[in-house]
């Protein structure tokens, strides 16, 4: 006898007594198809009423762990025959007709059991997909063969992205553009590593770019789907990208559409802006170089009173490290987006009205649509309905009528996200959202996070129309900078004045290169940042451009680099060559001297750059002293004494003539216009060598960090499989519409409702003195009414936390990681008082 997964299954010993759960008929459909068995043998219209019950994608998808890989291959043709069936519902209705918004069909009229059935159709789908790929046993594929013919697998999966596609063209309803995209990205990160995907290779030879683009560009479409549309373009950029062509990746290059470019931008900018809103409401005492810091309400005043001494945090660090985990996805867009195409450029200095996500009236919907995603994950925001939709199942944010123009849904450009000083573009946006990432970079996954926005920097400053546009005087933003509060300094000044975006940027670096000066010195930062302000001097030196700007506070910055390296240097070399670290701010140092006069908005500036070099001409004489130990050993050496040819010469000529000067005036110490004045009238004398290629450098080129990209790939997937959502929002949304129940949704009432649900749960454990977990001397009644009532609470938490605009999964996740913190299991092992009620030093037995 042949062992089917059934057999297998339930041949093992049941225990006596126990009564078998009750399990919904689309579960035991479920597990008669994984065994093998024809659901239609006694019932021939068995697949008309599967496709009428409510999917289950997580529980197929747990089905697949009770078989191995060998009983799955016994079971293929029947995974294959469901898929085709999905299939089959998929191709009709995409070939009959497309829902709309506004409830009307177009072509053939299809009622509500059809979109009942579409949209149980890609649940299933997407529950088959997730189960293969936990088979990780199988080769890619293996996998394909399981749910498709291998000899027609091209042609089936061509049928299915066609007809997925056409569920997302711009006409169609909202909640079939969302199903259609949570079921591609599904597809897309069903393996850690994007490129042993195999089924993206169907994919690649069918494209759904135009598709994508199209979701971009239009209004509505982007405040629904924008992010789940740039996340999955995304994925598909980075598919096997340096092994074979890829046709999104050259496609994304060449995009020269306006409203594309712009509406990618606004999706990456929301996003952005909403981490950034976050830290400005819970941090308000963080310093800033802006002119007043945002009240955070009572998670601000919780917060703001635990701040640590060390740190200058006064918010959870689990949080923050879950919203830039959530951020990832965004950032490898943003990268792509500059790296490929020289046209994004123009739309990331494009003002954007309104970045951030808006918030629902009292009486219902959006003030208007929005153009930024939803800062609150992947899954559509609940709304309340209007009088001219028709309910689907699974709905998302839907609205009547397709016809709205895009001016009509602008939002005001003086609404919150630019409450400020005036207005912002993208690039603005990511500078910000920089200061706030680059504060924690102690754990690698920091680290990657700012070494990719750092990245970013570097490829925007070698782009010429990008520093052109960051050095015209009349292109000029407020950029306000966060800062990390630190001991030994003074507070940072506010810079209340719009300046061009080039000053900006060199304050980040200056900023960076400050408060990052530890022994586990964060060395290939400190490298890019110092190769983004040689970027933005090179192409000063090359287009003459005199930028307006505080040089002293790069001289300065630059100076305490390299006195820390040469202090620390027997620290710092176990890990890094401190020379390769010291050479690129020394040539820095050097295209000033040498293109001063080009650079230096007067002669005064020239000046105080000799003042400063001669006032530190110790820290010079440090880095000589390393470098001639080493420079037979070490080439870098070498190169940074010959390097340091030109700032000895300033040093050795004008200190003898400063000691003169202070004999001659009977001064020991000389006041800074007294030094200035020597170094003024000693020019002449002064014999300087000319160095070649100080604006020179080697342009960023992807290849070499091919590894550190396939890792962030795979963050950007970790993180966007966390935060699919198939079921419950959408069903929620469904049930509201077809009642016009929207209009009483708001948070309060939600919550007011929520409330009642656990009163009535309550009253079901009133006068039961003793409760036992399984709830085993309850009736089936009594255990019915608790299922209910439990239910009813979860759905109404479903919905509050979507009117609030709050990704309920990821804040599940992050309040985890915070009670961790906060009670430690060796420190809580059988303890039920409440953290700040525990002693200190006081301990209880821990687990064995």
């Amino acid at each position: 006898m042949t062992l089917t997964p059934w057999s297998v299954r339930h041949s093992l010993p049941q225990s006596n007594g126990a009564k078998k759960p009750l399990k919904e008929k689309v579960v035991q459909i479920y597990e008669r198809l994984l065994a093998g068995e024809d659901i239609t043998v006694g019932n021939a219209g068995a697949w008309e009423e599967f496709f009428l019950l409510k999917a289950k994608p997580s529980i197929l998808k747990q089905e697949f762990l009770h078989l191995s890989g060998s009983q799955l291959v016994v079971i293929r043709f029947r995974l294959q025959d469901v898929f085709r069936r999905c299939l089959a519902v998929i191709r009709n209705n995409s070939e009959k007709g497309q829902f709309t918004d506004a409830g009307v069909v177009q072509g053939e009229s299809l009622g509500s059991t059809e979109e009942i059935r579409l949209a149980n159709a890609c649940l299933t789908l997407a529950g088959l997909f997730q189960g293969v790929y936990q088979c990780s046993n199988l080769a890619g594929f293996d996998q394909i063969s399981l749910l498709v013919d291998f000899d027609n697998a091209d042609e089936t999966m061509a049928t299915l992205i066609e007809g997925l596609a056409k569920l997302m063209q711009a006409d169609s309803k909202q909640s079939l553009k969302d199903l259609s995209l949570k079921l591609m990205l599904t597809i897309a990160t069903g393996t850690d590593n994007v490129s042993q995907n195999t089924f993206l290779e169907f994919l690649m030879n069918h494209s759904i770019y135009e598709v994508l683009i199209e979701l971009l560009s239009n209004v509505r479409s982007r405040h629904e789907h924008g992010r789940d549309a740039v996340i999955l373009l995304t994925l598909l950029v980075n598919y096997r990208k340096f092994e074979s062509s890829n046709p999104y990746m050259v496609k994304l290059s060449i995009l020269n559409e306006d409203v594309a470019l712009h509406g990618y931008g606004q999706v990456v900018g929301a996003s952005l802006s909403s981490f950034i809103k976050k830290f400005s409401d819970g941090n308000p005492d963080s310093k800033t170089q802006s002119a007043r810091p945002k009240g955070g309400g009572l998670f601000s005043s919780l917060t703001s009173a635990v701040g640590t001494f060390f740190r200058g945090e006064t918010y959870d660090d689990a949080v923050r490290d879950a919203s830039v985990r959530h951020n990832t996805a965004m950032l490898l867009a943003l990268y792509e987006a500059v790296h490929l195409s020289r046209n994004f450029i123009a739309a990331i200095t494009q003002v954007q009205a309104n970045l951030l996500p808006p918030t629902p009236t009292e009486g219902g919907g959006l003030p208007g649509g929005g153009l930024g995603a939803s800062g609150g994950g992947n899954s559509p925001q609940l709304s309340p309905g209007t009088p001219g939709e028709t309910s689907a199942l699974n709905g998302g944010l839907t609205m009547a009528g397709t016809g709205t123009s895009d001016e009509q849904l602008m939002p005001n450009a003086t609404e919150e996200a630019d409450d400020e000083k005036g207005t912002k573009n993208l690039l603005v946006i990511f500078l910000e959202y920089c200061s706030l990432l680059m504060q924690e970079t102690r754990t690698e996954e920091s680290f990657n996070h700012v070494r990719l926005a750092f990245t970013i920097l570097s490829c925007i400053a070698e782009d010429q129309y990008a520093n052109s546009l960051m050095h015209d005087p009349n292109f000029v933003f407020f950029v306000q900078l966060h800062t990390m509060p630190m001991r030994h300094r003074r507070s940072v000044d506010q810079c209340t004045s719009a300046r061009p975006l080039a000053c900006a940027l060199l304050d980040l670096m200056v900023e960076f290169i400050l408060s990052h000066l530890m022994k586990k010195l964060p060395a290939e930062l400190h490298a890019l940042s110092i190769g983004v302000v040689h970027r933005v001097l090179c192409y000063q030196k090359r287009a003459r451009v005199r930028l307006q700007y505080p040089w002293k506070r790069l001289w300065a910055a630059l100076i305490a680099f390299l006195k820390f390296l040469s202090v620390n240097e027997a620290v710092i070399s176990r890990r890094h060559n401190v020379f390769d670290l010291m050479h690129p701010a020394i040539s820095i140092f050097n295209l000033f001297i040498t293109y001063g006069d080009t650079i230096l908005s007067s002669p005064s500036a020239y000046d105080d750059l000799y003042y400063e070099l001669v006032r530190m001409r110790s820290v010079f004489s440090g880095v000589q002293t390393l470098a001639e130990r080493d420079r037979l050993a070490l080439d870098s050496a070498a190169k940074v004494l010959s390097a340091l040819e030109n700032i000895r010469g300033i040093t050795e000529h004008f200190h003898p003539k400063i000691e003169s000067y202070s004999k001659e005036h009977g001064t020991a110490t000389l006041t800074e216009q007294e030094v200035l004045s020597v170094v003024r009238s000693n020019y002449d004398s002064l014999t300087l060598k000319l160095q070649e290629s100080l604006d020179h450098y080697e342009r960023f080129s992807e290849k070499p960090h091919q590894t550190f990209f396939t890792q962030m790939v795979r963050s950007c997937i970790q993180d966007a499989r966390e935060h699919l959502a198939l079921e419950s929002r959408q069903r929620l949304q469904q049930f509201r519409e077809e009642r016009n129940w929207g209009q009483f949704h708001t948070p309060r009432n939600l919550l007011l409702a929520m409330v009642g649900e656990v009163g009535e749960l309550a009253e079901l454990f009133q006068w039961r003195e003793v409760v036992p977990h399984g709830l085993i001397d309850w009736s089936d009644t009594d255990k019915q009414k608790v299922a209910h009532e439990l239910s009813d609470v979860l759905l109404y938490l479903i919905m509050l936390s979507d009117a609030c605009r709050i990704d309920l999964p990821k804040a599940a996740l992050d309040k985890l990681r915070l009670n961790a913190q906060k009670y430690p299991a060796n420190e809580f092992y059988g303890d039920s008082r409440k953290y700040t009620e525990k002693k200190c030093g006081d301990s209880r037995p821990t687990s064995q």
